[in-house]
């Protein structure tokens, strides 16, 4: 049987179907690192604070016939929206109803969180949270995991808001009741007052509007001490934030003892360290401001431990004060500056270097000094990673203060050199306090303080974001050692 003949189809590729091809790929010129990129949260901060600024410049903020320079206008919106509290014009006697809205309004928006306050627009239009401002959101507000962080973020607006609200009522009653000055205001200006004043308690924005009465921030308060007690309560719940207070909540129905074992390790720190620097802030307040006339001298015992003890709150964020602090002693002026540097406690609106930072460290020190290798405290091993983060946050916002005390000490001679370390060191941490030279130094100089509210504002949440993307090599290299001290 012959076979049948197969034709075969050879098929020969084209040369150009063979050939190698190239892509050329454009590197990428943003400064956007995808999704973890915290650049977004900057961007947020500016925008606000340039709007801000903008609204603050027109005439229709102004009270009377103040006329505002756009860089007055831009110093108050950072001081707003960073929650500091430094300001070059007067609050109260400088803007109009308007320009005092503006302020709270920025004030509201920087202590909660430029991401957060977005995220909550979002979640209650019914929209989803995407994923790249999950990760901007978790690491903002501080948070362990990505789960339910829409619902966080609706617990943590609508607790910020009922305490915000609750501390103006009481306010309200407060001033009606307590204080003869306000029995001349209308019941709008009294709700208003009560208004703002909870509103920067709360942040820790120290910006107040009592200038109005002829009283330099909560001076005309220094003998009312019912007065001093909620501005501090409004504090330094505040200064705590939102997950030390959820913590709290959480546990509030077990046993004591379950109570203090079942708080998160973080929550006792922060609350250890709380307590111990405001007794240590009121113990040298107290001693080093007794006999000054200028301060504390010439009050009744009473009145003298209430000023300490809200001065020794206020200094750590807030920047309220009940006497000029251009009248402390040396002595008192360093403590307060201690107090600042340390600030509050993390994922709140205190700025500084943080309480837990700080703990860290002075554990870790105690440590060494025993001979222990590991830091450890109530049966819980702190990571190493941990006390190395603490060790470079330091570093890095000590180094950033004397580099702008160098410059604007250089750009204004005239003014004393302690009053320049005080106000720089307030303007980092976010603090607010002044000894009264805001509004003397230069316009360079105000542009440093500018920008340095801003950094101290962003700094440990760009620092976090940095150590914790970090990379280790993976190789080891020789050690040796080296003499040091």
């Amino acid at each position: 049987m012959e076979r049948q003949s197969r034709n075969r189809v050879i098929l020969t590729p084209r040369n150009s179907e063979i050939s190698s091809i190239n892509f050329k790929i454009k590197k990428r010129k943003s400064v956007f690192r995808g999704p973890s990129s915290l650049m977004l949260v900057v961007y947020g901060f500016l925008s606000l604070i340039f709007i801000g600024a903008f609204l603050l410049f027109l005439p229709i903020s102004h009270s009377g016939n103040f006329n505002v320079s756009f860089v007055d206008a831009l110093f108050t919106a950072t001081s707003a929206v960073t929650v500091t509290g430094l300001v070059v014009l007067d609050t109260g006697s400088t803007w109009s109803f308007f320009g005092e809205l503006i302020i709270t309004m920025l004030i509201f928006i920087g202590g909660l969180g430029i991401t957060t306050s977005a995220a909550f627009l979002i979640v209650i239009m019914g929209q989803k949270v995407g994923f790249q401002n999950l990760l901007l959101i978790r690491e903002e507000i501080r948070s362990q995991g990505l789960s339910n962080l829409g619902s966080l973020v609706i617990n943590v607006v609508f607790l910020t808001l009922i305490i915000q609200i609750i501390g103006s009522i009481i306010f309200f009653f407060s001033f009606s009741i307590l204080i003869r000055e306000f029995d001349e205001f209308s019941l709008g200006q009294l709700i208003w007052l009560s208004v703002f004043h909870s509103i920067s308690a709360f942040n820790n924005a120290g910006f107040e509007t009592l200038s109005i009465l002829g009283s330099e921030s909560l001076t005309i308060f220094k003998y009312k001490p019912l007065i001093l007690m909620i501005f501090s309560t409004l504090i330094i719940i505040g200064g705590l934030g939102y997950f030390v207070l959820h913590d709290l909540v959480h546990h509030r129905r077990i046993g004591k003892i379950k109570f203090r074992l079942k708080l998160f390790l973080e929550t006792r720190l922060i609350l250890l360290g709380y307590l111990i620097l405001i007794l240590f802030g009121f113990l040298f307040i107290f001693i080093g401001e007794f006999s000054n006339p200028n301060t504390l001298g010439n009050m009744d015992l009473s009145n003298k431990i209430f000023n300490s003890f809200f001065g020794s709150i206020t200094s750590r964020s807030a920047g309220f004060s009940t006497f000029d602090y251009a009248d402390l002693t040396g002595f008192s002026l360093l403590i307060t500056e201690i107090l600042m540097f340390i600030g509050g406690a993390p994922a709140s609106v205190a700025g500084g270097i943080k309480i837990t930072t700080f703990v860290v460290l002075a554990l870790a020190v105690f440590s060494f000094l025993r001979g222990r290798k590991s830091v450890t405290i109530w049966r819980k091993k702190i990571p190493q990673e941990t006390i190395n983060h603490s060790i470079v946050v330091i570093i890095i916002l000590a180094l950033m203060i004397l580099i702008y005390i160098f410059f604007i000490t250089l750009l204004n001679n005239e003014i004393q050199f302690d009053k320049i370390v005080f106000e720089v060191i307030s303007a980092f941490t976010t603090t607010g306090l002044s000894t009264g030279i805001t509004s003397e130094v230069s316009i360079l100089s105000k542009y440093l303080l500018i920008s340095a509210m801003f950094i101290g504002r962003l700094s440990s949440l760009v620092l976090i974001f940095l150590l914790t993307n970090s990379r280790e090599p993976n190789y080891n290299l020789s050690e040796e050692k080296i003499r040091i001290g």
